[in-house]
């Protein structure tokens, strides 16, 4: 995993244990003489369950949806069908093309470990 891929806030798992993303986090992760080992967590349709993405509207007209099934994510155009995104396959690219489409951050009940907080 890069440093390049992740944002504050992001969920990764190290060791077998999920984190969110803090700043030294990311420092750490892009210096090669640190040796920190971390994960993506691949999505799962109960995490995704626990977020606010589903049904998720954005946009002007014509306005675009996130919607999930099972442990994937697609986009639907009013009108025009589904855009399945089977490239989003963990938790932190899910919660980046969140933001960067809503410009919000994902809500979670997520109640993984947080550190460097």
């Amino acid at each position: 995993m890069k440093a390049t891929e992740l944002r504050i806030g992001n969920w990764f798992s190290q060791y077998g244990v999920n984190y969110q993303c803090s700043a030294s986090d990311i420092e750490s992760i892009a210096n090669p003489s640190i040796a920190f080992e971390c994960e993506p967590i691949p999505l799962t349709e109960e995490w995704l369950e626990s977020t606010n993405i589903d049904g998720t509207s954005f946009g002007v007209e014509p306005c675009f949806t996130i919607w999930t099934e099972g442990n994937k994510v697609y986009l639907e155009q009013y009108g025009e069908g589904r855009v399945w995104l089977d490239h989003i396959e963990y938790r932190h690219q899910a919660q980046n093309l969140y933001f960067a489409l809503t410009g919000e951050e994902l809500q979670t009940d997520e109640t993984d470990q947080k550190v460097n907080q």
